[in-house]
């Protein structure tokens, strides 16, 4: 024995002097069953794993399954791998091996695939002798599935009984198996457009039938086969005969649900042997079909183990990824008149859409997203506007989009595309908000939720209200998709912007922010202006000649004031009302007289008072019709012209006269002006001139320009009216007399005149005593830019870009607005803002007038100004 050796030896003994008495439990790998082995098991495991066919041709399970063992030993005191030594181990056919320079050794297993087998494991108990200079015997299990090719060591992870194979578990319950097994997907039983629920898929199988002892086919056999479902309830049989490979073919056919999210439905074949020697013989086969997948993944056998699981777990929902939408125009039955001359517009637009269906599972490399080619489904569009210039609709902005207008219909699906035409309604306040800076949201839902079992849709995406054949990609929508992300909004909160389309579709009658009457409204804005004039003070027709005015207004005076309500000789008629008699104290008694301004008033009353012809809608009774459609161009320039020039002018010129003359003149205060004077005068001229000129002249012109358009829309309607005329103080002059003092001589004079402005600060109204039924017309204007041609900073369909966008109603208040661009001063009205301002807003911002009332150059809710 070598010196190292013998070292070696000796330590060994030492150290297990020191570890006797101690618990043998340390070593992990000692096996109990042989406490005198001094062998550790260090790893077990299997590799190279190979499948064996009965031949080469053979595409079905194969007959056996080979897999290399290895196990590494360590000795159980210096724990050093075991090398170069001679083991024995009792497989099938005992095997002598030699551990390698690790420690390990190697050995095929071989097992055999029992057509009776069923998704367990073969336990294997293999014992390892040696009797070299480390001696002893080691006991091993481990276990192998043939199917899953799992390998577990049992003395690290025991199995439970039930995944083992035993004894009475391998014995033969039937002579013959189902050895090949395909199934592949064979078409529809139904056209592939038919939308319907309940759909039947046609599933090809072919069977082949072996005897387990020989494995020779079962040929020439009737076979009785019955396929059933989940219930255990039978739904289709097959009588047929196998041909000479003991192969039969079927079609097994599947009701299933198509909206559901794709599954794997599980089926039983219970095959019996009709005839021959296996006559009565049953043989039970699960598989698993998947209709919604027509390629490889359609069928799965149950030999294989479960099949995949969809990992969605819920039903299928509706897909939308384009919208194609054409404006058609304005519909002619779609204008709203409110009796406060609020308006709104309704637009057709023509709208095409793909629906398809998403699986929404990711186990199949199949498409998961198909058309749909027929149904029924609730089609809802909601119009949003950014209130601050938001150009994205996120989670962290939509607070930012206001709804302002949305419509929902049933739509049809045919051929794979919604082609249906849609009304929006837009108020015509908002029309300046619509152009720009909008936002669609779409909600597609199956019309009956039993019949079509999906999910629907929630989409958005750009909108413009006036664009043509523009394609949109829509962003979808889901609770599922990731919360972290800005542009992810749930479906529960983008729903709410689609909940005010249920009051729109219900609402008979446009909505207005006023309320009450709108002769009423009308007297309420009256009140505070910046001519702190009284309150209006109105009378009915009927009494007003009694009470206030002293020259009786009668009805056909009335109805002529609607018509003229300046006209002189009716207008003076209310003049003892803005001037009425005042007390004038007498010494023995009073009496009542009228002031100098009443008969200034009766001579011209168009110089004290203003008479204005108001119709105050109480109801409108008819239905809007649209009278005529017109547009304006407003060019607004500015600029300066600068002028340079010289010139010289030379002249000579004589002239010879003589005469002679005397005057006066004096001027005697209190007396005319006096003058006085003879003379007498002679003239002889010869008159000679020469002319000379010569100079230069130059010019440049600059200006700056911009273009509006105006669209108007006029629209006659019936109405109950409140007609009436409110007569207002004007601004006036008064003369007041002052003498004058001087002295001169002569026969005329004049005195020296001042002038002091007042204003009648009263207001009267008198109306009719009952309203009529009358046919109105009035204008609404839209005000926008003229977009440029081409532009390459400018794009006219971009949803951030900010064009000037203005609301007028009535042709009066139109005018005011053209006045207003002739004043330079106004230019402002043109310059960019955020947001885009109400019709009262701008007037108030950009037409202020120190002595006209601001209110007066708006339009009144509810009233037309005459």
């Amino acid at each position: 024995m070598r010196f190292s050796n013998i070292i070696k030896f000796l330590a060994m003994i030492i150290v297990g002097q020191m570890l006797y008495g101690c618990s043998a439990g340390v070593d992990e790998n000692v096996n109990t069953d042989s406490p005198q082995s001094n062998l550790i098991v260090s790893s077990l495991n299997a590799s190279s794993i190979q499948e064996v066919f009965e031949n080469a041709a053979t595409v079905t399970r194969p007959t056996h399954k080979t897999f290399m063992v290895t196990v590494c030993l360590k000795e159980s005191v210096l724990l050093d791998p075991i090398r170069n030594q001679q083991f024995s181990i009792n497989t099938k056919t005992p095997k002598t091996t030699v551990s390698d320079a690790n420690g390990c050794l190697r050995w095929t297993e071989k097992v055999e695939m029992k057509a009776s087998f069923h998704n367990r494991y073969v336990l294997f108990n293999r014992t390892i002798t040696t009797s070299g200079q480390f001696s002893g015997t080691l006991n091993i299990k481990y276990a192998f599935n043939m199917f899953t090719n799992n390998f577990v060591d049992l003395q690290h992870e025991p199995l439970p009984e039930d995944q083992l194979i035993t004894a009475g578990k391998e014995d033969m319950e039937v002579d013959f198996d189902m050895t090949d097994l395909t199934i592949y997907f064979g078409g529809y039983d139904t056209q592939h457009d038919d939308s319907r629920a309940n759909k039947r898929v046609i599933t090809k199988w072919i069977g082949c039938f072996k005897i387990k002892a020989d494995m020779s086919a079962v040929s020439s056999q009737i076979i009785e086969m019955k396929v059933l479902d989940e219930n255990g309830d039978v739904v289709q049989e097959v009588v047929n005969k196998t041909d000479l490979k003991g192969c039969l073919r079927a079609n097994i056919y599947t009701e299933y649900d198509q909206f559901q999210a794709t599954r794997w439905i599980p089926r039983r074949l219970v095959v019996q042997a009709v005839d021959g020697p296996l006559k009565g013989q049953i043989l039970n086969r699960d598989i698993y079909i998947n209709p919604w997948v027509n390629g490889r993944n359609h069928g799965w056998d149950s030999r294989a183990g479960e099949p995949p699981q969809n990992p969605v777990g819920e039903k299928a929902k509706l897909h939308l990824d384009s919208v194609r939408y054409t404006f058609l125009g304005n519909k002619e039955e779609g204008y709203k008149v409110n009796k406060y001359l609020d308006l709104s517009v309704a637009k057709s637009y023509l709208i095409e859409l793909a629906p398809k269906i998403n699986r929404g599972h990711s186990y199949s490399t199949n498409r998961i997203i198909e058309d749909i080619y027929t149904g029924y489904f609730i089609l809802k569009v909601s119009i949003l506007a950014a209130t601050k210039g938001a150009t994205e609709l996120t989670a962290e902005n939509i607070d930012q989009f206001k709804f302002i207008s949305g419509t929902q219909k049933e739509v049809e699906v045919i051929n794979n595309k919604i082609l249906t035409t849609i009304d929006l309604p837009f108020r015509f306040d908002q029309l300046a908000e619509s152009a720009a800076r909008t936002i669609a949201v779409l909600e597609l839902t199956p019309k009956d939720p039993e019949a079509f079992n999906l999910q629907p849709v929630i989409v958005s995406g750009k909108f413009l209200a006036s664009t043509h054949q523009l394609s949109v990609g829509l962003r979808p929508h889901d609770r599922d998709l990731i919360a972290q992300s800005e542009l992810n909004i749930t479906n529960d909160i983008l729903r709410q912007k689609l909940n005010p389309i249920s009051a729109l579709m219900k609402a008979a009658a446009l909505e207005s922010k006023w309320q009450g009457n709108p002769s009423d409204i009308f007297t309420e804005l009256h009140k505070d202006n910046p001519l702190k004039q009284e309150d209006i003070k109105t009378l009915k027709r009927s009494k007003s000649s009694l009470v206030l005015v002293e020259d009786q207004i009668t009805e056909a005076d009335f109805n002529s004031l609607l018509d003229d309500p300046n006209k002189k000789e009716l207008l003076g008629k209310v003049c003892s009302y803005f001037f009425p008699k005042v007390l004038v104290e007498g010494i023995l008694w009073d009496s009542y007289n009228f002031p100098a301004e009443y008969h200034g008033c009766k001579r011209n009353p168009s110089r004290y008072i203003k008479g204005t012809g108001l119709k105050h809608i109480e109801e409108i009774t008819g239905k809007p019709q649209k009278l005529f459609t017109s547009t304006d161009k407003i060019g607004i320039g500015t600029g300066f012209l600068i002028y340079s020039g010289e010139s010289r002018r030379t002249s000579v010129s004589k002239r010879i006269s003589f005469g002679g003359g005397l005057s006066a003149k004096l001027e005697i205060p209190f007396l005319k002006i006096l003058s006085l004077g003879a003379g007498v005068n002679a003239d002889i001229a010869k008159v000679w001139s020469r002319d000379e000129s010569q100079g230069t002249t130059s010019r440049a012109q600059f200006s700056r320009s911009r273009n509006l358009f105006v669209d108007e829309l006029k629209l006659g309607f019936e109405a109950s009216i409140n007609n009436c005329v409110l007569f207002e103080g004007v601004e006036y002059e008064v003369v007041k007399p002052a003498p004058y003092y001087g002295m001169g001589m002569g026969f005329g004079g004049y005195n020296n005149i001042q002038t002091e402005k007042k204003l009648n600060k009263k207001r009267l109204r008198i109306c009719k005593d009952k309203t009529q039924k009358e046919w109105i017309e009035e204008s609404w204007y839209y005000v926008g830019e003229q977009k440029p041609s081409d532009s390459v900073i400018r794009d006219p369909w971009s949803i951030s870009e900010n064009y000037l966008g203005k609301i007028i109603r009535g042709k009066d208040n139109y005018e005011l607005f053209y006045n207003l661009m002739t004043d330079d001063t106004k230019v402002i009205y043109l310059e960019k803002i955020d947001q885009l301002p109400s019709n009262t807003a701008m007037m108030e911002r950009y037409y202020k007038n120190d002595t006209v009332p601001v209110l007066e150059d708006m339009a009144i809710p509810g009233t037309i100004k005459l």
